[in-house]
């Protein structure tokens, strides 16, 4: 995984180096602004990963619940790179628009077109690459590239059309760029707000009730309440208290909890651990 990472970085500088260079020779601010995007890309790149040599880490000591979290920071990291880098191209895009001039329209020949439809297609390459990779790995930093894919293609595309309409009025570049700019803030907030939630140890209302739900398929257990749940990375820690007859065994107690945890992980792959608290039913309950 982290070679692949290694080698979307070197296809980002090409692109990013590409993408800047065109869009000042030809004066896209749409291109200039993609190429921005990608210069962002690298950063992201860069932090997935040290995201994932540290996130693989095994729990310790220390660390009961493994080293998934530091997956989250750096995709709020990576999130805030994206917002930073969006917030200076719309400034940069209505200094433009104010300011628009005859020397600085956009310079309508093919070469950044060629390079726009360069850089789509091999943004689909790595989307449809990466796809098939996360169904393997899933977490959180490898879902944050795939959404970082996603919104490349769509800028992209987004500066192409831009490119094209500028061959009627070069004020169309420049729209474009805004347009773009607006659309790379959006997925920054919800890369940080998704990410941050996880930190957060927000609780995951379906989930749990679809484990509540598995457990009281056990005869045995009366009741199933105070679920608590965190995650770290791909894998999610849950725990639980539970109602059996107060004339259970200890060991019978052990028996029906080694079951239901065994079921629920099974089922549900990605939750690493459950914990389960056993309290006695009494009569007048």
């Amino acid at each position: 995984m982290l070679s692949i990472s290694k080698f979307a970085i070197c296809i980002n500088i090409v692109l990013a180096l590409l993408k800047i260079i065109a869009g000042k020779i030809f004066y896209s601010m749409s291109l200039l602004s993609d190429g921005l995007n990608s210069l962002s890309d690298l950063i992201t790149n860069v932090l997935v990963i040290v995201g994932l040599k540290v996130g693989s880490n095994p729990e310790d000591k220390e660390h009961p619940f493994g080293h998934g979290k530091i997956e989250s920071v750096f995709s709020v990291i990576i999130g805030t790179f994206i917002m930073i880098t969006a917030f200076e191209l719309i400034k940069d895009n209505f200094s433009k628009l104010i300011s628009f001039n005859s020397e600085n329209n956009v310079n309508t020949t093919f070469i950044p077109i060629i390079i726009t439809v360069l850089a789509i297609l091999i943004k689909i390459f790595q989307l449809v690459f990466m796809q098939k990779k996360a169904k393997k790995y899933n977490n959180a930093l490898i879902n944050s590239l795939l959404a970082d894919y996603k919104t490349d293609i769509v800028i992209s595309t987004s500066v192409l059309i831009g490119l094209t309409l500028s061959k009627i009025h070069p004020a169309f570049d420049t729209i474009v760029g805004f347009i773009v700019s607006m659309y790379i803030i959006k997925s920054g907030y919800e890369l940080i707000k998704e990410n941050s939630l996880i930190l957060l140890d927000s609780q995951d209302d379906a989930l749990i009730e679809k484990i509540r739900s598995e457990i009281l398929q056990f005869e045995e257990i009366e009741n199933a309440h105070d679920f608590r749940m965190t995650t770290s990375g791909k894998d999610i820690y849950m725990f639980v208290d539970v109602r059996m007859d107060k004339n259970k065994t200890i060991e019978e107690a052990h028996d029906i909890t080694n079951k239901i945890s065994k079921k629920i992980k099974h089922k549900y792959k990605n939750i690493k651990r459950l914990l389960i608290h056993i309290e006695p039913v009494y009569e007048d309950d």
